[in-house]
């Protein structure tokens, strides 16, 4: 009896085995370049996506913080109708120049970034921006 069923099982393995193999469950998937070309476009988007993510989370934050120099260009170039990321850049500059005409020509954008405290009670003392 013993025998017989050991007999049965292999039959059934065997025709198991070979029905596996004849529909391909064994066989190895051969990686593309296609499939490298996805995962690699997959690692940019996620690092790009994390990359902004990052950037978005250090502007925002240290825009909120009110005593920040970045929330202080923020104020400024929202009162000039600039974008508004806290950076003191040539659009947010322009702005500032055609808004103080005298400065034209005397100081340039690393002189302002240099005295944001200063810039800043400027736009205070004249009512432009509030504290």
């Amino acid at each position: 009896m013993k025998t017989k069923n050991l007999i049965i099982g292999a039959l059934l393995l065997g025709g198991a085995s070979y029905l596996a193999i004849k529909k391909g469950l064994f066989k190895k998937k051969s990686v593309t370049d296609t499939d490298i070309k996805d995962a690699q476009d997959n690692k940019d988007i996620a690092n790009q996506l994390l990359a902004e993510s990052n950037k978005a989370k250090a502007s925002t934050i240290s825009i909120q913080n009110p005593t920040s120099d970045k929330a202080k260009i923020g104020k400024i170039q929202a009162y000039l109708g600039v974008a508004i990321d806290g950076i003191l850049g040539p659009q947010t500059y322009n702005a500032i120049i055609s808004k103080l005409p005298n400065l034209a020509g005397q100081v340039s954008i690393a002189d302002l970034n240099a005295n944001i405290d200063t810039l800043y009670q400027i736009f205070v003392s004249r009512g432009w921006v509030t504290a």
